[in-house]
């Protein structure tokens, strides 16, 4: 008898443990203090001299720590590893007293950390595609594009270990602002030393197991195409203020399969919101939904070193055809900007203004002046597309090939890459146009206008102008913000009258939030510092 209850009992517990709810990953990793991130693509690499892009930006800042960090709101500057600094009378000497801090492997995190990292960033052989911002260096340009060689004669100077001095080659109002981007963070020199040529694009240092960060986090994990795991680092000087443990990031470039792992309880925040569900969160789960402007602009590149798109007229034409009320009204949905300019209007203290407009008639028209004059067969040779896989980019680029077609007959072939693929590819300018997108570094017209200087890594259009770059130039050392406007003014103006680019909107950033995160802040740049993040 007692054999046949137990065995009752035990089928009967069987059964209830097999019926009940399971918990959510985001209830098991809440408890522990992990937030559960989609990432959007797996990030080309984690070293913060080689990559861009938002993929590796989302895990590096939660790394690396830089001079200077931010407040909650991303509108302010706080202490970094330096925990003070001094600004020279004539607003070009800064100099900057380092905390007594260290890296995850122990080792002091020192002035001649940051002196190897620039030096690093500037020398060619690299290949850092962001190297032009540290242009605002005195000497730095000239380094960089190897019309000096020695580096002592750059402004960069490890006074002592925990004295930095930088020399600018002007006055400016952005450049503490500029040193949150994560090319201006630090790298362990004897780490990176220990795994290659340090200045070399072979280097293995950061690969999970090599990493060695002295932000809040240490690289615990990295498996490609499922996950990169950070956990708490203890090394860190506000190790006693984190709140979180870890974060996991998930590449989640299918924004529709992202959602659908939100509505299960798999994140605690998706990197987007697949466009077709904006409308009925915001109907029926607002609090969910986070829109917000972002200092962002969605376009495409033309490539000037291929026919036919190094005549101004069939770019000229192609750029004028597109309708983007239709495609922000009908696909994006969530609040974008058609963009008849390059500069986004939410820009502080520039002016805002309609560079371009809509024109079929005109467009028509250029097409067919070119036609006439270069292809007796009657139409322009076929153009390739090259864009990166999600689903709201294959819509997009959809509507503009039947935009092409229809109204100017130019016929469009779409080549999809995946992430890693597609920066290869447009960097080597293997393309005839090319889907892309800039988001703000910081909040200030440069960070939009600077990547177009000739020699700049992120400039894969082909287009170069030195009367542009001579602009730019001007703009990063003048103090007079008025002069300072109407040079990057005119530098824009310049930009969209050769059009490389046709900007189509600009952006907001669209995220899904658990209300189990607390501390997340909307702003402008959509940057949120990690160590004022928790979960409830």
């Amino acid at each position: 008898m007692k054999k046949c209850i137990g065995c009752g009992l035990f089928v009967m517990v069987f059964m209830l443990v097999g019926c009940s709810k399971r918990e959510s990953s985001v209830v098991v990793a809440g408890r522990q203090g992990i937030l559960l991130m989609g990432n959007g693509a797996e990030p080309e690499g984690l070293d913060p001299h080689r990559v861009s892009g938002l993929p590796a930006y989302y895990v590096i800042t939660a790394l690396i720590e830089g001079l200077v960090t931010e407040d909650p709101t991303a509108t302010k500057l706080e202490p970094g590893m330096a925990e003070r600094w001094e600004v020279s009378n004539d607003g070009k000497t800064y100099t900057f007293h380092l905390r007594d801090t260290r890296w995850s492997n122990g080792e002091p995190v020192t002035a001649q950390d940051f002196a190897f990292s620039y030096q690093r960033v500037l020398t060619p052989a690299l290949g850092c595609p962001n190297s032009y911002m540290l242009d605002i260096i005195k000497n730095a340009h000239a380094y960089r594009v190897g019309a000096i060689h020695d580096f002592t004669k750059v402004g960069v100077k490890a006074i002592d270990s925990r004295t930095l001095q930088l020399k600018l080659a002007g006055a400016s109002p952005y450049f503490l602002p500029m040193l949150t981007h994560y090319v201006w963070f630090p790298v362990n020199e004897k780490t990176v030393r220990a795994h290659g040529e340090p200045f070399g694009q072979d280097n293995q240092w950061a690969k999970a197991g090599n990493y060695v960060s002295n932000g809040p986090f240490v690289l615990t994990s990295w498996v490609l195409n499922s996950v990169i795991k950070v956990e708490h680092n203890p090394s860190y000087y506000d190790a006693g203020k984190m709140k979180l443990k870890g974060i996991h990031f998930f590449p989640t470039k299918d924004d529709n399969l992202e959602e659908m792992g939100f509505r299960a309880g798999e994140y605690h925040l998706t990197n987007t919101v697949p466009f077709s569900k904006v409308p009925g969160y915001r109907e029926t789960q607002p609090d969910l939904i986070k829109i917000t402007d972002y200092l962002g602009v969605y376009y495409f590149m033309f490539n000037l070193t291929r026919p036919p798109l190094d005549d101004l007229r069939v770019r000229q034409a192609l750029t004028y055809v597109i309708d983007r009320e239709l495609l922000t009204r009908k696909m994006t949905r969530a609040g974008e900007q058609p963009a008849w300019n390059w500069v986004p209007p939410q820009i502080p203290a520039y002016p805002y203004s309609t560079r371009f407009k809509r024109d079929v008639e005109r467009a028509k028209q250029l097409i067919a002046e070119v036609i006439a004059e270069k292809y007796p067969d009657g139409k322009l040779p076929t153009l390739e597309l090259l864009y990166n896989d999600s689903p709201l980019n294959l819509e997009i680029v959809g509507a503009l090939q039947q935009m092409w077609k229809t109204q100017l007959g130019v016929e469009v072939e779409l080549n999809k890459l995946e992430w890693k693929v597609y920066l290869k590819t447009r960097r080597e300018k293997n393309y005839d146009i090319c889907r892309a997108g800039w988001i703000a570094d910081y909040a200030d017209p440069l960070t939009f206008l600077d990547l177009f200087v000739s020699g700049s890594e992120n400039n894969s259009t082909g287009w170069a102008n030195v009367e542009f770059d001579n602009l730019i130039a001007r703009a990063v050392v003048v103090s007079d913000a008025a002069e300072r406007t109407q040079l990057l003014q005119a530098a824009e103006t310049l930009l969209l009258k050769d059009l490389p680019v046709a900007p189509i909107y600009h952006y907001v950033s669209k995220h899904l939030l658990s209300p189990h995160v607390k501390g997340w802040v909307p702003n402008v740049l959509d940057h949120h510092n990690y160590k004022y993040l928790s979960l409830e």
